[in-house]
């Protein structure tokens, strides 16, 4: 397989189990009761229950330790991949952290902006004009 499809899928991946933690309730609420319990040992904890940047960037540094250490023969996080052999898994984790973060953005962006204009809230397109305007002056 190459890795350009593992990426791809990682990424899905990625924010496939992000966004069930985050929004999902889950059969018989069981996302809804994880969300409560870490609410409850900590709210900075918790919030990370509710954020689609800090749950993925927690996610892959939690995969890419578990590719490096434990399942040494398949890599399938993106800089794992990139930096299989070097004995770099601290770097490799840290550039995970980054690359879950901004990807998982993107795709909730992306299908925030087609909910809206599904729902028939069309973007604002006013605060893209003013900050043209504000750049001009």
């Amino acid at each position: 397989m190459s890795s350009a499809l593992i990426i791809f899928i990682y990424s899905i991946f990625l924010f496939g189990i992000s966004w069930m933690f985050v929004f999902s309730d889950g059969p018989f609420h069981i996302f809804t009761h994880i969300r409560n319990i870490a609410s409850s040992i900590s709210e900075h904890f918790g919030q990370m229950f509710q954020c689609m940047v800090c749950f993925p960037s927690n996610l892959s540094w939690v995969m890419s330790l578990i590719d490096w250490f434990l399942i040494k023969n398949v890599a399938f996080t993106p800089f794992n991949i990139i930096l299989a052999g070097t004995g770099l898994w601290w770097l490799a984790a840290l550039m995970d952290i980054g690359f879950g973060a901004g990807i998982v953005w993107i795709i909730h962006n992306i299908t925030s902006f087609f909910e809206a204009i599904a729902e028939g809230n069309t973007p604002d397109n006013e605060d893209i004009i003013e900050t043209h305007d504000i750049e001009n002056e």
